[in-house]
């Protein structure tokens, strides 16, 4: 898992912490390229990876940000070892793994700046495949997927009413003066929760069936996220 805030950048493997040497928005740009170069598997290898809007400010010079309240990392990537797909045409979950070559272990190691040593804890691809097989073979117990938590209806904005009001009439004066076009206003809505995040997930799931849906536990947080657009989609060189 890599990791990118700021100007730092680390990689986590099996619990460990590697720091970077390379700067996040470099690491991205080796990152796909040692991929882009690597011998594709009978599955392929799927690479997970999300960014922040403050990524941003690595390429361009823009307002400082506000510290990220969830302590969320800006740059986010995975290249998981093992991995669960569904096969429509067997009507049936598929575990597969897959193992890093010599040479793409010295280019992933190359691409993140850390040292090729720290590749070599991963655990081979028949433990990872063997673990996934026990996870499919295990039977939902009562009450599994069912969501008992607790969220309180009423949710507390981070602005508040008036703050909110008096920034958007704040950005229809600077459109009116034409030094800007659109503003995109938000603010967070927190609330008390107790429950299990991916039961929370299953629910939210059955409420809102969005297209675009995924469920990331970073550790001390967990984002359930239902989406319901695709941004950006890739077929060959299409």
């Amino acid at each position: 898992v890599f990791e990118g805030r700021g100007s730092k950048s680390s990689v986590v493997i099996d619990g460990r912490r590697w720091p970077s040497r390379k700067a996040p928005e470099a690491v991205f740009a080796a990152l796909g390229l040692a991929l882009a170069r690597r011998k594709r598997g009978p599955t392929g290898w799927p690479l997970l990876h999300a960014l922040g809007y403050e990524a941003g400010n690595r390429y361009e010079r823009m307002p400082k940000p506000k510290p990220e309240p969830l302590g969320l990392p800006v740059w986010w990537a995975f290249l998981p070892g093992a991995w669960i797909t569904w096969e429509p045409a067997s009507q049936a979950w598929k575990a597969m793994a897959q193992d890093l070559t010599p040479a793409l272990a010295r280019a992933l190691a190359h691409a993140l700046g850390i040292p090729p040593q720290a590749l070599s804890l991963l655990p081979q691809a028949n433990q990872r495949r063997m673990l996934l097989r026990q996870l499919l073979a295990l039977r939902p117990q009562a009450g599994v997927g069912s969501f008992n938590g607790v969220l309180r209806p009423k949710l507390r904005s981070s602005l508040g009413p008036q703050k909110f009001s008096t920034r958007a009439r704040k950005a229809q004066a600077y459109i009116r003066a034409g030094d800007i076009y659109q503003a995109n206003l938000s603010h967070q809505l927190s609330a008390p929760f107790k429950a299990d995040p991916f039961q929370a997930y299953q629910r939210l799931m059955q409420v809102n069936p969005a297209p675009m849906a995924a469920y990331l536990d970073l550790g001390a947080v967990q984002v359930l996220s239902t989406s319901p657009e695709r941004f950006l989609r890739l077929q060959g060189r299409q």
